[in-house]
Protein backbone atom coordinates (compact mmCIF):
# COMPACT_ATOMS: atom_id res chain seq x y z
CA UNK A 1 0.00 0.00 0.00
CA UNK A 2 1.38 3.39 -1.00
CA UNK A 3 -0.67 5.26 1.59
CA UNK A 4 -4.09 6.03 3.03
CA UNK A 5 -5.81 9.00 4.59
CA UNK A 6 -9.07 9.18 6.51
CA UNK A 7 -11.43 6.53 7.85
CA UNK A 8 -14.00 4.35 6.11
CA UNK A 9 -16.44 4.98 8.95
CA UNK A 10 -16.58 8.70 8.07
CA UNK A 11 -17.92 8.31 4.52
CA UNK A 12 -17.19 6.90 1.06
CA UNK A 13 -14.00 5.11 0.05
CA UNK A 14 -11.81 5.98 -2.95
CA UNK A 15 -9.19 3.46 -4.10
CA UNK A 16 -6.54 4.76 -6.52
CA UNK A 17 -4.10 2.39 -8.25
CA UNK A 18 -1.01 3.54 -10.12
CA UNK A 19 1.70 1.57 -11.90
CA UNK A 20 -0.32 -1.51 -12.80
CA UNK A 21 2.09 -1.58 -15.74
CA UNK A 22 5.72 -1.20 -14.76
CA UNK A 23 6.63 1.30 -17.49
CA UNK A 24 3.85 3.66 -16.30
CA UNK A 25 5.25 5.29 -13.14
CA UNK A 26 3.25 8.53 -13.47
CA UNK A 27 0.31 7.03 -11.58
CA UNK A 28 2.48 6.22 -8.58
CA UNK A 29 4.23 9.61 -8.68
CA UNK A 30 0.92 11.47 -8.96
CA UNK A 31 -0.48 9.53 -6.02
CA UNK A 32 2.57 10.34 -3.94
CA UNK A 33 2.12 14.01 -4.82
CA UNK A 34 -1.43 13.87 -3.48
CA UNK A 35 -0.46 12.12 -0.26
CA UNK A 36 2.35 14.63 0.33
CA UNK A 37 -0.15 17.48 -0.07
CA UNK A 38 -2.71 15.87 2.25
CA UNK A 39 -0.11 15.34 4.96
CA UNK A 40 0.79 19.03 4.85
CA UNK A 41 -2.64 20.10 6.03
CA UNK A 42 -4.77 19.50 9.09
CA UNK A 43 -7.97 19.07 7.05
CA UNK A 44 -9.82 15.83 7.67
CA UNK A 45 -11.26 13.83 4.79
CA UNK A 46 -14.95 12.87 5.16
CA UNK A 47 -14.13 9.30 4.16
CA UNK A 48 -11.14 7.21 3.16
CA UNK A 49 -8.55 7.52 0.36
CA UNK A 50 -6.43 4.42 -0.31
CA UNK A 51 -3.48 4.54 -2.71
CA UNK A 52 -1.88 1.38 -4.07
CA UNK A 53 1.15 0.60 -6.20
CA UNK A 54 0.44 -1.98 -8.92
CA UNK A 55 3.21 -4.09 -10.42
CA UNK A 56 6.12 -3.33 -8.09
CA UNK A 57 8.50 -5.87 -9.64
CA UNK A 58 7.94 -4.46 -13.13
CA UNK A 59 8.20 -0.87 -11.88
CA UNK A 60 11.68 -1.62 -10.55
CA UNK A 61 12.90 -2.50 -14.05
CA UNK A 62 10.58 -0.05 -15.87
CA UNK A 63 8.96 -2.59 -18.17
CA UNK A 64 5.28 -3.26 -18.81
CA UNK A 65 5.33 -6.63 -17.03
CA UNK A 66 7.68 -9.42 -15.99
CA UNK A 67 5.83 -12.55 -17.14
CA UNK A 68 2.35 -11.42 -18.17
CA UNK A 69 0.13 -8.35 -18.19
CA UNK A 70 -1.12 -7.59 -14.66
CA UNK A 71 -4.11 -5.81 -16.17
CA UNK A 72 -5.37 -9.01 -17.83
CA UNK A 73 -5.33 -11.46 -14.90
CA UNK A 74 -8.46 -10.30 -13.02
CA UNK A 75 -10.70 -13.13 -14.22
CA UNK A 76 -12.91 -14.86 -11.65
CA UNK A 77 -11.66 -18.37 -12.46
CA UNK A 78 -8.00 -17.34 -12.40
CA UNK A 79 -8.38 -15.46 -9.12
CA UNK A 80 -9.87 -18.55 -7.50
CA UNK A 81 -6.71 -20.44 -8.43
CA UNK A 82 -4.51 -17.59 -7.19
CA UNK A 83 -6.34 -17.49 -3.85
CA UNK A 84 -5.99 -21.23 -3.44
CA UNK A 85 -2.26 -21.07 -4.21
CA UNK A 86 -2.64 -23.20 -7.34
CA UNK A 87 -1.68 -20.39 -9.75
CA UNK A 88 1.36 -18.59 -8.36
CA UNK A 89 3.81 -19.40 -11.13
CA UNK A 90 4.49 -15.85 -12.32
CA UNK A 91 5.58 -12.57 -10.81
CA UNK A 92 2.23 -11.05 -11.74
CA UNK A 93 0.28 -13.81 -9.98
CA UNK A 94 2.10 -12.96 -6.76
CA UNK A 95 1.36 -9.25 -7.27
CA UNK A 96 -2.31 -10.05 -7.97
CA UNK A 97 -2.56 -12.22 -4.83
CA UNK A 98 -1.30 -9.40 -2.62
CA UNK A 99 -3.46 -6.75 -4.28
CA UNK A 100 -6.55 -8.97 -4.15
CA UNK A 101 -6.10 -9.43 -0.40
CA UNK A 102 -5.87 -5.66 0.13
CA UNK A 103 -8.80 -4.94 -2.21
CA UNK A 104 -11.12 -7.36 -0.46
CA UNK A 105 -10.18 -6.01 2.97
CA UNK A 106 -10.76 -2.39 1.92
CA UNK A 107 -14.10 -3.26 0.31
CA UNK A 108 -15.19 -5.16 3.41
CA UNK A 109 -14.30 -2.16 5.61
CA UNK A 110 -16.10 0.35 3.38
CA UNK A 111 -19.18 1.90 4.98
CA UNK A 112 -20.57 3.57 1.87
CA UNK A 113 -20.08 3.56 -1.88
CA UNK A 114 -16.60 2.65 -3.09
CA UNK A 115 -15.00 4.47 -6.02
CA UNK A 116 -11.98 3.14 -7.93
CA UNK A 117 -9.60 5.15 -10.14
CA UNK A 118 -7.05 3.15 -12.13
CA UNK A 119 -4.37 5.42 -13.65
CA UNK A 120 -2.37 4.50 -16.75
CA UNK A 121 -0.22 6.17 -19.40
CA UNK A 122 0.36 5.34 -23.07
CA UNK A 123 3.46 4.51 -25.12
CA UNK A 124 2.40 6.84 -27.94
CA UNK A 125 1.79 10.59 -27.70
CA UNK A 126 -1.64 12.13 -27.37
CA UNK A 127 -3.97 13.81 -24.89
CA UNK A 128 -5.33 12.23 -21.73
CA UNK A 129 -8.65 10.37 -21.90
CA UNK A 130 -10.82 8.09 -19.78
CA UNK A 131 -12.12 4.54 -20.16
CA UNK A 132 -15.20 3.20 -18.40
CA UNK A 133 -17.74 0.44 -18.04
CA UNK A 134 -20.61 2.50 -19.39
CA UNK A 135 -23.12 2.58 -16.55
CA UNK A 136 -24.77 5.90 -15.77
CA UNK A 137 -22.93 6.39 -12.42
CA UNK A 138 -19.58 5.59 -14.10
CA UNK A 139 -20.45 7.99 -16.91
CA UNK A 140 -21.06 10.81 -14.39
CA UNK A 141 -17.68 9.94 -12.85
CA UNK A 142 -15.99 10.17 -16.27
CA UNK A 143 -17.71 13.37 -17.39
CA UNK A 144 -16.46 15.15 -14.27
CA UNK A 145 -12.92 14.73 -15.65
CA UNK A 146 -13.71 16.83 -18.79
CA UNK A 147 -11.58 14.39 -20.81
CA UNK A 148 -12.60 12.45 -23.93
CA UNK A 149 -14.29 9.17 -23.00
CA UNK A 150 -13.39 5.97 -24.89
CA UNK A 151 -16.55 3.86 -25.08
CA UNK A 152 -16.44 0.16 -25.84
CA UNK A 153 -12.73 -0.19 -25.09
CA UNK A 154 -13.32 -2.26 -21.96
CA UNK A 155 -15.18 -4.97 -23.91
CA UNK A 156 -12.11 -5.43 -26.13
CA UNK A 157 -9.91 -6.21 -23.11
CA UNK A 158 -10.56 -9.18 -20.83
CA UNK A 159 -9.50 -9.55 -17.23
CA UNK A 160 -8.87 -5.89 -16.45
CA UNK A 161 -8.79 -4.51 -12.94
CA UNK A 162 -11.91 -2.43 -13.61
CA UNK A 163 -13.70 -5.66 -14.65
CA UNK A 164 -12.86 -7.03 -11.21
CA UNK A 165 -14.14 -3.99 -9.31
CA UNK A 166 -17.21 -3.56 -11.50
CA UNK A 167 -18.26 -7.11 -10.74
CA UNK A 168 -17.88 -6.31 -7.03
CA UNK A 169 -20.16 -3.30 -7.38
CA UNK A 170 -17.78 -0.35 -7.18
CA UNK A 171 -17.90 2.76 -9.35
CA UNK A 172 -14.86 2.50 -11.60
CA UNK A 173 -12.89 4.65 -14.02
CA UNK A 174 -9.56 4.32 -15.81
CA UNK A 175 -7.66 7.42 -16.86
CA UNK A 176 -4.89 7.39 -19.47
CA UNK A 177 -2.94 10.43 -18.26
CA UNK A 178 -0.67 10.95 -21.28
CA UNK A 179 2.58 9.45 -22.56
CA UNK A 180 4.79 7.37 -20.26
CA UNK A 181 7.78 9.74 -20.17
CA UNK A 182 5.90 13.04 -20.30
CA UNK A 183 6.43 14.79 -16.93
CA UNK A 184 3.03 16.44 -17.33
CA UNK A 185 1.46 12.98 -17.05
CA UNK A 186 2.18 13.17 -13.31
CA UNK A 187 0.32 16.49 -13.10
CA UNK A 188 -2.65 15.06 -15.04
CA UNK A 189 -2.69 12.07 -12.69
CA UNK A 190 -2.78 14.30 -9.62
CA UNK A 191 -5.55 16.39 -11.22
CA UNK A 192 -7.61 13.27 -11.93
CA UNK A 193 -7.23 12.16 -8.30
CA UNK A 194 -8.41 15.54 -6.94
CA UNK A 195 -11.48 15.36 -9.19
CA UNK A 196 -12.13 11.73 -8.23
CA UNK A 197 -11.99 12.76 -4.57
CA UNK A 198 -14.59 15.44 -5.28
CA UNK A 199 -16.88 13.02 -7.16
CA UNK A 200 -16.57 10.53 -4.30
CA UNK A 201 -17.47 13.18 -1.71
CA UNK A 202 -14.03 13.25 -0.07
CA UNK A 203 -13.09 16.87 -0.80
CA UNK A 204 -12.95 19.17 2.25
CA UNK A 205 -13.20 22.91 1.61
CA UNK A 206 -9.57 23.56 2.50
CA UNK A 207 -8.47 21.87 -0.76
CA UNK A 208 -10.85 23.85 -2.98
CA UNK A 209 -7.96 25.67 -4.69
CA UNK A 210 -6.31 22.34 -5.57
CA UNK A 211 -9.59 21.10 -7.02
CA UNK A 212 -10.13 24.20 -9.15
CA UNK A 213 -6.58 23.97 -10.51
CA UNK A 214 -7.17 20.31 -11.35
CA UNK A 215 -10.40 21.10 -13.19
CA UNK A 216 -8.74 23.87 -15.19
CA UNK A 217 -5.87 21.58 -16.18
CA UNK A 218 -8.06 18.74 -17.46
CA UNK A 219 -10.57 21.07 -19.12
CA UNK A 220 -7.70 22.54 -21.11
CA UNK A 221 -6.49 19.03 -21.95
CA UNK A 222 -9.86 18.02 -23.38
CA UNK A 223 -10.56 21.25 -25.26
CA UNK A 224 -11.25 20.79 -28.97
CA UNK A 225 -11.59 17.01 -28.70
CA UNK A 226 -14.80 14.96 -28.97
CA UNK A 227 -16.52 14.35 -25.65
CA UNK A 228 -16.58 10.64 -26.45
CA UNK A 229 -15.38 8.17 -29.05
CA UNK A 230 -16.48 4.59 -29.66
CA UNK A 231 -13.99 1.84 -30.43
CA UNK A 232 -14.77 0.36 -33.84
CA UNK A 233 -11.64 -1.75 -34.42
CA UNK A 234 -8.92 -3.40 -32.34
CA UNK A 235 -5.73 -4.64 -33.99
CA UNK A 236 -4.66 -7.68 -31.94
CA UNK A 237 -1.08 -8.90 -31.94
CA UNK A 238 -1.02 -12.73 -31.97
CA UNK A 239 1.42 -14.42 -29.62
CA UNK A 240 4.88 -14.59 -31.17
CA UNK A 241 4.09 -12.09 -33.93
CA UNK A 242 6.19 -8.93 -34.19
CA UNK A 243 4.33 -5.66 -34.82
CA UNK A 244 5.92 -2.29 -35.56
CA UNK A 245 3.91 0.92 -35.50
CA UNK A 246 4.97 3.46 -38.10
CA UNK A 247 6.34 6.65 -36.51
CA UNK A 248 4.32 9.82 -36.16
CA UNK A 249 0.93 8.56 -34.97
CA UNK A 250 -0.81 9.76 -31.81
CA UNK A 251 -4.13 9.25 -30.10
CA UNK A 252 -7.11 11.10 -31.65
CA UNK A 253 -5.24 11.64 -34.92
CA UNK A 254 -7.45 11.13 -37.97
CA UNK A 255 -6.54 8.22 -40.26
CA UNK A 256 -8.20 7.10 -43.48
CA UNK A 257 -9.24 3.64 -44.65
CA UNK A 258 -6.26 1.81 -46.13
CA UNK A 259 -3.69 4.27 -44.81
CA UNK A 260 -0.47 2.41 -43.82
CA UNK A 261 0.01 2.60 -40.06
CA UNK A 262 2.49 -0.18 -39.27
CA UNK A 263 3.96 -3.50 -40.27
CA UNK A 264 3.59 -7.07 -39.04
CA UNK A 265 6.16 -9.73 -39.87
CA UNK A 266 7.37 -7.48 -42.69
CA UNK A 267 3.90 -6.95 -44.20
CA UNK A 268 2.28 -3.53 -44.28
CA UNK A 269 -0.71 -2.99 -41.99
CA UNK A 270 -3.31 -0.41 -43.00
CA UNK A 271 -6.16 1.15 -41.09
CA UNK A 272 -9.31 -0.88 -41.86
CA UNK A 273 -11.49 2.23 -41.78
CA UNK A 274 -11.50 5.99 -41.53
CA UNK A 275 -11.58 7.20 -37.95
CA UNK A 276 -9.50 8.42 -35.03
CA UNK A 277 -6.39 6.54 -33.93
CA UNK A 278 -6.24 5.48 -30.28
CA UNK A 279 -3.23 4.16 -28.36
CA UNK A 280 -0.73 3.39 -31.12
CA UNK A 281 1.81 0.92 -29.75
CA UNK A 282 5.34 2.25 -29.34
CA UNK A 283 6.76 -0.31 -26.90
CA UNK A 284 8.00 -3.88 -27.05
CA UNK A 285 5.31 -5.45 -24.90
CA UNK A 286 1.58 -5.27 -25.60
CA UNK A 287 -1.31 -7.27 -27.03
CA UNK A 288 -2.89 -4.51 -29.16
CA UNK A 289 -1.17 -2.62 -31.96
CA UNK A 290 -3.74 0.19 -32.15
CA UNK A 291 -7.45 0.96 -32.00
CA UNK A 292 -9.64 2.91 -34.43
CA UNK A 293 -12.51 4.92 -33.00
CA UNK A 294 -15.31 7.16 -34.26
CA UNK A 295 -16.60 10.30 -32.49
CA UNK A 296 -19.84 10.11 -30.51
CA UNK A 297 -21.95 13.26 -30.36
CA UNK A 298 -22.73 14.65 -26.92
CA UNK A 299 -26.40 14.57 -27.94
CA UNK A 300 -26.25 10.77 -28.19
CA UNK A 301 -24.84 10.51 -24.67
CA UNK A 302 -27.78 12.55 -23.40
CA UNK A 303 -30.27 10.51 -25.47
CA UNK A 304 -28.88 7.23 -24.19
CA UNK A 305 -29.13 8.47 -20.61
CA UNK A 306 -32.80 9.32 -21.13
CA UNK A 307 -33.55 5.99 -22.84
CA UNK A 308 -31.98 4.00 -20.02
CA UNK A 309 -33.96 5.89 -17.41
CA UNK A 310 -37.15 5.19 -19.37
CA UNK A 311 -36.39 1.46 -19.42
CA UNK A 312 -36.56 1.20 -23.22
CA UNK A 313 -34.40 -1.93 -23.06
CA UNK A 314 -37.44 -4.04 -22.13
CA UNK A 315 -38.50 -3.79 -25.79
CA UNK A 316 -35.21 -5.10 -27.20
CA UNK A 317 -36.51 -8.62 -27.79
CA UNK A 318 -39.16 -7.17 -30.12
CA UNK A 319 -36.46 -6.07 -32.57
CA UNK A 320 -35.75 -8.30 -35.60
CA UNK A 321 -32.91 -10.75 -35.01
CA UNK A 322 -32.82 -10.13 -31.23
CA UNK A 323 -33.92 -12.62 -28.58
CA UNK A 324 -33.32 -12.86 -24.86
CA UNK A 325 -31.07 -15.69 -23.74
CA UNK A 326 -33.02 -18.30 -21.72
CA UNK A 327 -32.25 -18.29 -18.00
CA UNK A 328 -30.04 -15.18 -18.41
CA UNK A 329 -31.91 -11.95 -17.63
CA UNK A 330 -30.31 -8.93 -19.29
CA UNK A 331 -28.50 -11.01 -21.93
CA UNK A 332 -29.46 -11.10 -25.63
CA UNK A 333 -28.45 -13.15 -28.65
CA UNK A 334 -28.26 -10.90 -31.71
CA UNK A 335 -28.32 -12.18 -35.28
CA UNK A 336 -25.81 -9.89 -36.97
CA UNK A 337 -27.42 -10.13 -40.39
CA UNK A 338 -31.03 -9.64 -39.31
CA UNK A 339 -30.17 -6.91 -36.83
CA UNK A 340 -27.34 -5.25 -38.71
CA UNK A 341 -28.90 -1.79 -38.23
CA UNK A 342 -29.46 -2.16 -34.46
CA UNK A 343 -26.58 -4.37 -33.39
CA UNK A 344 -23.70 -3.23 -31.22
CA UNK A 345 -24.19 0.55 -31.36
CA UNK A 346 -27.81 0.36 -30.16
CA UNK A 347 -26.94 -2.03 -27.36
CA UNK A 348 -24.05 0.21 -26.30
CA UNK A 349 -26.49 3.12 -26.24
CA UNK A 350 -28.61 1.22 -23.73
CA UNK A 351 -25.73 0.17 -21.45
CA UNK A 352 -24.87 -3.29 -22.80
CA UNK A 353 -21.48 -4.75 -23.61
CA UNK A 354 -20.46 -7.52 -25.96
CA UNK A 355 -19.73 -10.71 -24.02
CA UNK A 356 -19.09 -13.00 -26.97
CA UNK A 357 -19.35 -12.98 -30.74
CA UNK A 358 -19.05 -15.04 -33.90
CA UNK A 359 -19.34 -14.30 -37.60
CA UNK A 360 -23.13 -14.59 -37.35
CA UNK A 361 -24.12 -13.61 -33.80
CA UNK A 362 -23.35 -11.31 -30.87
CA UNK A 363 -24.03 -12.00 -27.21
CA UNK A 364 -24.78 -8.69 -25.47
CA UNK A 365 -25.15 -8.43 -21.70
CA UNK A 366 -26.25 -5.62 -19.43
CA UNK A 367 -23.42 -3.95 -17.55
CA UNK A 368 -23.99 -4.30 -13.80
CA UNK A 369 -25.06 -1.10 -12.07
CA UNK A 370 -22.69 -0.19 -9.22
CA UNK A 371 -23.89 -1.20 -5.77
CA UNK A 372 -21.88 -2.06 -2.70
CA UNK A 373 -22.79 -2.66 0.93
CA UNK A 374 -26.43 -2.05 0.02
CA UNK A 375 -25.78 1.47 -1.32
CA UNK A 376 -26.92 2.34 -4.85
CA UNK A 377 -24.60 4.70 -6.68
Amino acid sequence: MLGEVGRAADGPTLIVIGGLHGNEPAGVEGLQQIFDRLRDDACNLPGRLVGLTGNRAALEVRQRFIDKDLNRVWLREHLQLVRSGMALDTAEDHEAAELDTVFRRVLAEAQGITFVLDVHTTSGPGPAFSVLHDTLPNRRFARAMSLPIALGLEEELNGTLTDYFTELGALTLSVEAGQHDDPHSVDRTAAAIWIAMDVAGLMPECYEADLEAARSLLELEGRGLPEAVEVRYRHPIPFGVHFDMDPGFESFQRVTAGEPVGSEEGRSVGSPMTGLMLMPLYQEQGEEGFFITSPVRSLWLDVSTALRRLGIERWLSALPGVRQMPQEPGTYLVNRRAARFVARQIFHLLGYRRRDYSATHLVMEKRPEPEINGHRA
